[in-house]
This record gives structure tokens, C-alpha cells and sequence, in this order.
């Protein structure tokens, strides 16, 4: 292929860049640690899971964490919307890259785990498979909420080589249990 050629093909994709962004599933704005748009977690649930991630963000010294929940990805490639959330929301130190989002779509019964830079040391791709796998029980079970607080106890140890300590999966509706090397593998 000629410089040329190149050249043409470059500023052919730059101008349609625009055009192509339309397409696709829109990104929501980032409103707190949890976003859920597919209203699966309650409020018990939603509470749960920022206590979750508050604790992972201390253990971690400052590494963040979000969730967003949608019903439908529209045809939308998980990977593709993953990866628009995560330039959208910053989460992350920007000098770390410290960030990670856990996506659900819930009627499509996909998930995405996004880690920044900072953490794929920690959480390489079969880490994130382990992570993404294991919620799959609670899922089944419709227990979003008790299996989210699971995937971020996942991530926290994984991060930080230790798990959370204690962790009440949504009073009233689950029991509080210890949580055990045994328990994030």
C-alpha cells in the first residue's frame, strides 16, 4: 500500500469518526460507585455494594471502583461499551490508572470487568475471568447485589493480596458472613 493510499484511508476514518460514534449504546452519566440503570440491586443492595467498594478503595490507598448496571447493550459489543465507560467515567487516579468498572447487562447476560493500567499487574485477564465466572451462582439465583459485593471482595484481594474481612451481603435479605482466602481464591 502507497503512502498515499494510507494517507487517504487515514483521513477517510478520521471523517467518519463522528458518523461512527453515533452508533451504539450511550454512555450514562457517572452518578456515584453504583450506577443501576437495570434496577436490579435495590437500595439495600445498591448500599451493600458502595460499602463494598468504599472498603476496596481504602485498602487499596486510593484505587476506585464503579458498577453500572443496563438491561440491553443494543447490539453493542461489551467490549466496545466497556471501553466507552471507562473513557467517559475516568475512573481511575490519573497519575495510577488505579480504576476498575464491573459492567452488567443484565437481559443479555453479559459482564465486563475494566481495569486501568495501574491494577493489570493484579488483575491480569484470568484474574478478571475469575472474577466475572464466579458470579455466575448469584446471578442464576437473581442475587445481583450479594454477587457484586462478591466480585469486589474478588478484586480487592486480588489488588491487595488480602480479602474483606466481614461483609453483611444485604441484611434482611442475605446473611453476613466472614470472608476467607478460601472464599476469593
Amino acid at each position: 500500500m502507497s503512502m498515499t493510499s494510507c494517507l487517504r484511508a487515514a483521513l477517510l476514518l478520521f471523517a467518519l469518526l463522528p458518523a461512527l460514534a453515533g452508533f451504539g449504546l450511550d454512555v450514562p452519566p457517572l452518578t456515584g460507585r453504583v450506577v443501576d440503570r437495570a434496577g436490579v440491586f435495590g437500595t439495600g443492595g445498591a448500599a451493600e455494594i458502595e460499602n463494598a467498594i468504599r472498603e476496596f478503595e481504602q485498602a487499596t490507598g486510593g484505587g476506585q471502583m464503579a458498577v453500572l448496571t443496563v438491561k440491553t447493550l443494543d447490539g453493542t459489543p461489551i467490549e466496545t461499551f466497556g471501553i466507552a465507560v471507562m473513557d467517559k467515567w475516568k475512573i481511575g487516579r490519573k497519575d495510577k490508572d488505579d480504576g476498575v468498572i464491573l459492567i452488567i447487562a443484565v437481559d443479555d447476560r453479559k459482564t465486563r470487568l475494566e481495569v486501568g493500567y495501574g491494577f493489570e499487574g493484579a488483575i491480569n485477564d484470568a484474574r478478571a475471568g475469575d472474577v466475572l465466572r464466579s458470579l455466575a451462582p448469584y446471578f442464576r439465583e437473581n442475587r445481583y447485589a450479594a454477587g457484586t459485593v462478591h466480585a469486589v471482595g474478588m478484586v480487592q484481594k486480588f489488588v491487595t493480596g488480602k480479602a474483606p474481612e466481614v461483609s453483611c451481603i444485604c441484611p434482611g435479605l442475605y446473611t453476613c458472613r466472614k470472608l476467607s482466602s478460601a472464599w476469593v481464591t
